[in-house]
C-alpha cells in the first residue's frame, strides 16, 4: 500500500511538472526560444525522475548562455529562435557553471539525492546536441577556432591586408601556418596567432623569399547573453620579417577586418 502510494505521488509529480511547463510554453509566445529549452530540458529531467521548478528550469538555461538571472534572459529581445540560429558557439566556464548549477539545486531543496549541478550539466549537453552550435570550453573554443584559421591560411595570404606585405617583400607565398599566442573572454572571445608565411622569390623559383610575419586577431562577439558566440571576425597584421629583429615593425603593419 505505501509502494503504491508513493508510485501514486511520483505520477502526480510527474504531471504537474509536465503540465506547468506546457502551460508556460503555450501561453509564452513572446519566449518560444525560452521556453523551449526549458520544456526540453525538464523532459530530459523526468527521464531521470527530476523534477525542476519552472524557477530552476529558467535560470538553468539563463546560465548556460551566460546571462545574471532568468529575468535578464526573458528582457533579452535577441533571444530567439534566430539568435540561436546565429551562434557558431557556446562558450563554457566551468567555474562559472559550477557554481550557479549547485546554487540552483541548493534552492530546489529537492528530496532527490540524485539531483546534483553535475547532473543538470549532463541534460543541457543532452538538449544541445538538436542545435548547429558547440558547447566549447575555452581552451578548446581556441583550439577549434585555430584549426579553422589555419585551414583557410591562402584566404588569408590573398587578403588585401597583406597586399602591400607581399609586394614589398617580392616573394610568392605558399606556406602559412599559425600557432596560438593567447585566447580570453571579455567583452568578446579573442584569440591571438602569430606565425610566418614562407615561398620562393619571385623572379627566381629555386630560390626562397623573404618570410612574412603574420599576426592574426580572431573575434567571436556574444550574438545572446555572454556565452552565445558568432563566427569569428579576422583582424589580420602583416609585415616582411626582418631576421635581425622578430618585432613587428610598426610603420609596416597593415591592419583590417575580414569576416570568416
Amino acid at each position: 500500500m505505501l509502494l503504491k502510494q508513493r508510485l501514486d505521488d511520483s505520477e502526480k509529480l510527474r504531471f504537474n511538472a509536465q503540465t506547468a511547463v506546457h502551460k508556460a510554453t503555450m501561453a509564452s509566445s513572446r519566449f518560444p526560444a525560452a521556453y523551449q529549452l526549458m520544456d526540453m530540458l525538464s523532459q530530459s529531467l523526468l527521464e531521470d525522475d527530476i523534477i525542476l521548478s519552472l524557477d530552476g528550469l529558467s535560470n538553468t538555461v539563463a546560465t548556460l548562455f551566460g546571462y545574471s538571472d532568468a529575468k535578464e534572459m526573458m528582457d533579452d529581445e535577441s533571444f530567439s529562435n534566430k539568435g540561436l540560429n546565429e551562434i557558431k558557439y557556446l562558450y563554457h566556464d566551468s567555474s562559472f557553471l559550477a557554481k550557479r548549477l549547485d546554487n540552483i539545486v541548493k534552492s530546489e531543496e529537492s528530496d532527490n539525492e540524485d539531483l546534483s549541478g553535475e547532473m543538470l550539466f549532463d541534460h543541457l549537453q543532452d538538449i544541445l546536441e538538436g542545435y548547429p552550435f558547440e558547447l566549447l570550453s575555452d581552451e578548446s573554443l581556441a583550439e577549434r577556432i585555430s584549426e579553422s584559421v589555419n585551414e583557410n591560411s591562402y584566404d588569408i595570404l590573398d587578403s588585401e591586408e597583406l597586399s602591400c606585405p607581399r609586394a614589398e617583400s617580392d616573394t610568392v607565398f605558399e606556406d602559412l601556418y599559425l600557432e596560438v599566442e593567447r585566447f580570453d573572454l571579455d567583452t568578446a572571445f579573442e584569440v591571438t596567432m602569430s606565425g610566418y608565411a614562407s615561398g620562393h622569390h619571385r623572379k627566381e623559383t629555386d630560390m626562397p623569399g623573404q618570410d612574412l610575419s603574420v599576426r592574426v586577431v580572431a573575434t567571436c562577439k556574444p550574438t545572446i547573453g555572454k556565452f552565445g558566440l558568432s563566427d569569428y571576425q579576422l583582424e589580420i597584421i602583416g609585415s616582411p620579417r626582418d631576421y635581425g629583429d622578430d618585432a613587428y615593425s610598426s610603420s609596416k603593419d597593415v591592419h583590417g577586418s575580414v569576416s570568416s
